[in-house]
């Protein structure tokens, strides 16, 4: 597993009801601009120590796509009994970024799924399948 270095964007994109934060708010334990990372790493939540960066997990990802360096993050979940990779944008456009673009289509080509999670009206998030493999075929 790779260090996380000076990113903390798993502080600000998923939500943690049980701590009353919100997806795409920022953790008010997150030390934000720092190396320090979370206020109460020792004592955190089950869903902070189990949350899965793939560019941690995977190092075939080049070190220019750890998330706070190309502006997304990708996590793998199970949506629906289907392994799934979700691309989750920081900032407006970074889905777009040539890297962020051509990573996301090698992703659809390789895997059982893809989708992209963004911010919803009124907060929360909304997920857009963008591909999905099924006997064989892909679907968009």
């Amino acid at each position: 597993m790779r260090d996380c270095g000076e990113c903390n964007a798993c502080c600000k994109l998923p939500g943690l009801p049980e701590m009353g934060k919100g997806t795409w708010e920022w953790c008010s334990h997150c030390r934000i601009g720092g190396t320090e990372g979370c206020g109460i790493y020792d004592s955190r939540p089950s869903a902070c120590s189990s949350f899965n960066c793939a560019w941690r997990a995977d190092d075939t990802l080049a070190e220019h796509m750890r998330p706070d360096k190309c502006r997304m993050m990708v996590t793998v979940e199970e949506v629906h009994g289907i392994q799934t990779i979700i691309f989750w944008p920081l900032i407006p456009g970074a889905l777009a970024k040539k890297d962020n673009a051509e990573l996301i289509k090698t992703m659809a080509e390789e895997k059982v799924a893809v989708v992209i999670r963004e911010p919803a009206a009124g907060g929360g998030h909304a997920d857009r399948a963008v591909f999905a493999r099924r006997a064989g075929s892909l679907v968009r």
